[in-house]
């Protein structure tokens, strides 16, 4: 008996050493779990050359020193470049040659105005292949009118990112969903860190980027829920702001800070109230103004009302990560704001001309097409100029064909002839001590000796200095008095 009750504590000691092996290993794993590194999120860069002057209906290679770096990856599945402001989708398109880029596929969305790069027969685009390909990207515009400011993103993944907000929009597919899930879901999403929440629309520009540039039309933070006809945003990290008040006859409050209307952007006779509608929601293009909003019901509506999913917005909620996973870049069209207007001048004088423009520098030639460049900056000081001429001032890049010149001309007059006229001696007649002259009766035609009267005009001073400066307010009245008994030089001006 002694003998098998030992083997049966051997057995069960035995057994028991192998738990607390097994016990150990798990406990390592475990521990090796935590202390696992997070995934860094790449940093882009749009380098030094963010913002251009833009030669209309020519193409422009948007960022040529972008940069994308990661500390623990070598690439992404897609990357994105959009219009982000000023798009126009008639006239506006980013290209790419890809005969230079053999690993990656591209993929233009005139809705969205953004091209989508993808890999070319593998799973993932390689950082150097996404720098190479975005320095290449050109920016073309069909449009002779084209004015004013864009802004070029660059994303990796699909979100459309906007540089005045530094936020991102993204639409979620999911048929027949409520606005309240919708918030629900939304707030529990993530992008690289940042926290999610259906979208706040406070600009024109805001709107373009989420309710017009995006792939379908959603649930957006904003109802009445609270008080009938008083619609605010309620979910992004602004807290609440009423942006109206009423149905579709109503009206936008000021807001204290800019003091205009705030933004809203109501479909036409939205929103109507039509049964119990206290949440917004994008329309459906088939109907109305493409990106507008309308009311719904909590569970959407039917037909075009349906709805199809939610806008989700990324950035500036507490707490978030501090990300370069985005960059952006800009062009501009510069305009001459103001010129000198023309001007006449005797030959042999040089004229300093002056201009303004809204942005930019400002190029100064010598013809309206082609020409020479003379001077650029604000201001050209001519050179000695003997006949008329017209100069023209133009914000377009050196180089641009279409640039719109703006003219300056100088009609130049030849010197007047100035012949010296016969010294007049005269008595005081009537005693006062003065004697008077009339200019224009006495010397002027001895001055001019023929030359037209109505061309010219004689200015008399008392001295040469202030004659050659033609010092204001320095000239004399005419007629002119001399005292009696005595002399006077008088100078002539022409």
């Amino acid at each position: 008996m002694p003998y098998i009750y030992r083997h049966i504590y051997n057995s069960f000691y035995i057994r028991m050493k192998k738990i607390k092996i097994i016990g150990l290993s798990i406990l390592l794993f475990g521990i090796s779990t935590i202390t696992t590194a997070q995934n860094q999120a790449p940093v882009l860069n749009a380098g030094s050359t963010i913002k251009q002057a833009y030669c209309p209906e020519t193409e422009i290679i948007i960022a040529p020193d972008f940069t994308i770096t990661d500390e623990d990856d070598l690439g992404v599945d897609s990357f994105s470049i959009q219009i982000s402001s000023g798009y126009f989708s008639n006239s506006d398109l980013l290209e790419l040659n890809l005969q230079d880029h053999p690993n990656i596929k591209k993929d233009w969305s005139s809705v969205e105005g953004k091209l989508k790069l993808t890999p070319k027969g593998g799973t993932q685009i390689l950082y150097t292949d996404i720098q190479k390909a975005v320095r290449a990207v050109v920016f073309k515009s069909s449009s002779s009118n084209i004015s004013g400011e864009k802004y070029f993103s660059f994303t990796i993944g699909s979100a459309n990112y906007l540089p005045s907000t530094g936020h991102f929009y993204v639409f979620e597919s999911d048929l027949n969903i409520t606005w309240t899930d919708a918030k629900t879901k939304a707030e529990g999403k993530t992008y690289y860190g940042l926290k999610g929440y259906l979208a706040t629309i406070l600009s024109a520009e805001e709107s373009q980027i989420s309710a017009e540039q995006i792939s379908g039309a959603g649930w957006i933070g904003a109802n009445d829920k609270a008080q009938e006809g008083v619609w605010n945003w309620v979910t992004g990290p602004e807290g609440v702001i009423n942006f109206w008040n009423g149905n579709f006859t109503g009206s936008a409050p000021i807001d204290a800070t800019t003091g205009l209307p705030m933004y809203s952007n109501w479909n036409t006779n939205e929103p109507n109230q039509s049964g119990d509608e206290d949440y917004a929601h994008i329309t459906d293009n088939s109907i109305g103004l493409t990106g507008s909003w309308n009311d719904l019901p909590n569970e959407g509506g039917g037909g075009p009302y349906q709805a199809k999913g939610y806008i989700i917005e990324y950035g500036g909620m507490p707490g978030d990560p501090v990300l370069q996973i985005s960059a952006s870049t800009s062009i501009y069209v510069p305009k001459i704001a103001t010129i000198s207007p023309d001007i006449e001048v005797c030959a042999g004088t040089s004229v300093n001309l002056i201009a303004a423009v809204t942005e930019g520098t400002i190029f100064w030639y010598d013809a309206l097409l082609g020409g020479s460049l003379v001077s650029t900056g604000d201001t050209f000081t001519t050179p000695l100029i003997n006949s008329s001429r017209t100069y023209y001032a133009t914000a377009s890049p050196i180089g641009c064909a279409t640039s719109d010149r703006k003219a300056v001309v100088i009609t130049v007059y030849d010197v007047p002839i100035a012949n010296d006229p016969q010294d007049i001696i005269v008595c005081d007649d009537n005693g006062d001590g003065l004697n008077s002259f009339d200019f224009d009766a006495d010397i002027s035609l001895q001055i001019l000796n023929g030359q037209s009267t109505t061309n010219f005009e004689i200015l008399y001073f008392n001295n040469q200095i202030d004659a050659e400066a033609n010092i204001p307010d320095s000239n004399l009245p005419n007629p002119h008095n001399v005292n009696a008994g005595s002399s006077q030089t008088i100078f002539a001006r022409i």
